[in-house]
């Protein structure tokens, strides 16, 4: 009898175990708190962005001027890269010449956390090819690559 009480134990804590310790769907993704926009300020606006969020979770997305996306990921640190690095450099020296008369253009990343903003070193993105950030679970973390027009 003592042994088919202790067996009954062992099996009801593994079980317990199992269903609080196992994490859920909903734990181990977050909730959009990967977003990555494109805003660029040109006169034409045509040039588009195909960025990849690697790290923990993979995502792809191509953005026309002015849209974001939000993906659910699994928390971690994400390398923010350009699908093509080369064709997005010729293309936005290209577009370097599409800003008003009286506006000098200028590339800029940022990554927005928690209501902070931070601008990212744009040359050794560039150079690079990516910028890494972390995501954390309920930390909403924007990246967003701006071409923009500043006056002169």
């Amino acid at each position: 009898m003592r042994k088919s009480a202790y067996s009954a134990a062992a099996v009801l804590s593994s079980v317990a175990l199992l269903s609080v310790g196992a994490p859920t769907v909903a734990q181990a993704y977050t909730k959009k708190e990967l977003s990555l926009c494109w805003f660029n300020q040109t006169i034409d606006k045509v040039q588009d962005l195909e960025l990849v969020a690697d790290g923990p979770s993979y995502k792809t997305v191509s953005l026309d001027a002015g849209e974001c996306a939000r993906f659910d990921v699994r928390p971690g640190q994400y390398k923010i890269t350009v699908e093509d690095v080369e064709e997005f450099t010729q293309a936005l020296q290209a577009s370097f010449t599409n800003c008003a008369s009286g506006t000098a253009p200028r590339f800029r990343i940022y990554i927005k956390r928690m209501n902070s903003t931070y601008k990212a070193f744009t040359t050794a993105a560039l150079l690079n090819g990516h910028v890494t950030t972390h995501v954390k679970k309920n930390r909403s973390t924007t990246v967003t690559a701006a071409l923009e027009c500043r006056d002169t």
